[in-house]
């Protein structure tokens, strides 16, 4: 049976003019989980991989990681389609479906001044644990 994993980048740069590049602490991030990859074995027939540099700086910690131990490198595949989207778009579609789902939603979303700065943190904190199966949704606790 073929198993796909889903891997977001590392941390980026968030708040910087331009963020399109990992944080220390993402750089770290992608560092431990090649780490973690080489440790369990696991391999991969071949990656799809969007075009940004934190992706493929999040990415290039693994390949570095299989170049050292000599192990077979797969087909990297190159993708816009995993690229930054216009999360104002995303949540605007999103949103209306999470108040039918939950008409209280509708008070939380009142209480966002800008839609922009607040798309990470309500797709992550607030939408998706109403539109993902409760099996799938980690619990955390967040001050915003």
């Amino acid at each position: 049976m073929s198993i796909i994993y889903l891997i977001r980048h590392a941390q980026a740069s968030f708040g910087k003019a331009d963020y399109d590049f990992l944080s220390e602490t993402g750089m770290r991030q992608s560092q431990i989980l090649a780490a973690h990859f080489q440790a369990t074995g696991l391999k991969f027939d071949a990656i799809y991989s969007g075009g940004q540099l934190r992706h493929e700086q999040t990415l290039g910690e693994y390949l570095d990681v299989l170049a050292a131990s000599k192990n077979k490198i797969p087909l990297v595949h190159q993708t816009d389609a995993f690229n930054e989207y216009d999360s104002e778009i995303f949540l605007k579609t999103l949103i209306p479906v999470a108040i039918r789902q939950e008409p209280a939603f509708e008070t939380d979303v009142a209480a966002m001044p800008n839609l922009r700065k607040w798309s990470e943190r309500c797709c992550i904190w607030c939408l998706m644990p109403r539109l993902l199966p409760p099996e799938l949704v980690l619990p955390v606790t967040v001050d915003i």
